[in-house]
């Protein structure tokens, strides 16, 4: 972990709300000819923000979007769209990802999520 590393996830982790990461993966099962589901939860800190007006323009980002920024040395994976992500109490599904790159270590994921219009 580099020196930039621990600075974005120390930060993060003192003034962040915790937002909780679930991975589905998916197994045949040769007995019952189906496919198994297991969803493996993470919970860490994140920033959790609403868009701007100005971002809702031009059809990429909806109302219903947020955007979450999250250490890469916080979780042990890398997040995937159509992920889910949990804050609060609602679910929301991983859009769009991006990583913020400080001397050629990836330290911030740059996450667009989108909940469901209810």
């Amino acid at each position: 972990m580099s020196f930039m590393s621990e600075r974005v996830k120390n930060l993060v982790g003192r003034v962040g709300q915790d937002v909780t990461f679930v991975d589905r993966t998916s197994a045949y099962n040769t007995s019952t000819g189906e496919n198994v589901h297991t969803d493996t939860e993470t919970t860490v800190k994140g920033f959790v923000r609403k868009y701007t007006p100005r971002e809702l323009t031009g059809g990429l980002v909806q109302q219903i979007d947020r955007e979450v920024k999250v250490a890469t040395d916080a979780i042990s994976f890398t997040p995937k769209e159509s992920d889910q992500l949990k804050i609060e109490t609602k679910t929301y599904t991983i859009i769009a990802i991006d990583s913020v790159n400080a001397k050629n270590d990836d330290c911030l994921y740059v996450i667009q999520v989108r909940g469901n219009a209810n």
